[in-house]
């Protein structure tokens, strides 16, 4: 069987062509209309209610809807939609999302 070489030189193309990585900003334009996608525990209770302060807090004139739950049912998606205005601001709202409290995932 032959092994798929070039390892290290894919590498290196990949960061050269991967602006992204560099710099979020050169790539996005703003003011972006985004969707969030929180992975969260099922069983907690708070997350409507966290969800809500966080979009609040960001201005983000949205409400938390309520996504997929996985097939044993551990964990609940949310779908939360805004127009985010800086590369800085997408940051500060994914930070704020992941610091809730029974959340285990934003994307």
């Amino acid at each position: 069987m032959k092994k798929w070489g070039g390892g290290v030189k894919m590498r290196e193309k990949f960061q050269e062509t991967n602006t992204m990585q560099d710099d979020p900003g050169k790539q996005l334009e703003f003011p972006l209309d985004c969707q969030f996608r929180i992975m969260a525990m099922a069983n907690a209770e708070n997350i409507p209610q966290d969800l809500q302060k966080v979009i609040d807090q960001h201005d983000l004139k949205s409400t938390p809807k309520k996504g997929n739950s996985t097939k044993k049912g551990t964990y609940q998606s949310w779908i939360v939609s805004g127009t985010i205005y800086s590369l800085e601001s997408l940051r500060a709202v994914g930070a704020d999302f992941s610091a809730i409290d029974g959340v285990k995932m934003v994307l």
